[in-house]
């Protein structure tokens, strides 16, 4: 992974050099991580959202509580 905190949004990448790279973005919010990856090969996307036919994948993490 390569990341880009100096974007808006920031940048993520993903290259295990074997598939074409995976170009998307991401957000710290409070306890989420929000991250908008594109198809490999595509675009990177511009928003925090998906549409039908896309290929790209929203994911939204949230930390555990502790204890």
């Amino acid at each position: 992974f390569r990341i880009d905190e100096q974007s808006d949004p920031k940048r993520i990448d993903y290259d295990d050099g074997r598939r074409p790279l995976i170009q998307g973005i991401y957000k710290l919010e409070e306890d989420r991580l929000i991250v908008c990856m594109g198809a490999p090969g595509r675009s990177r996307p511009t928003a925090f959202k998906t549409r039908f036919g896309d290929r790209s994948v929203l994911t939204i993490l949230r930390r555990a509580p502790s204890g």
